[in-house]
């Protein structure tokens, strides 16, 4: 791990895709509001929480994260079908 600082959750208010969307919402009184719109991410983008990962573990994932865990080798062209 090379011991970055990375962003990771993001909050974000949104006044915009709410009127885009022309979206409403009846208030107590009866009368139309537009709400406003909050986003949040708890790790950000994927991309960015697989990049995290990534450089904590120096591409060396633990067994639990690791694509692929079992290569099956096969050592004469008889069981090649059963290797992956």
């Amino acid at each position: 791990a090379i011991n970055r600082e990375w962003q990771c959750g993001t909050v974000q208010v949104d006044f915009n895709l709410p009127e885009r969307l022309n979206a409403n919402y009846i208030n107590e009184k009866g009368e139309k509001q537009k709400p406003v719109l909050i986003h949040r991410a708890i790790f950000g983008s994927l991309e960015r929480f697989l990049g995290i990962l990534i450089e904590h573990y120096n591409g060396k994932f633990p067994f639990w994260l690791a694509p692929t865990q079992v290569t099956i080798c096969t050592i004469t062209e008889k069981f090649n079908p059963l290797s992956f």
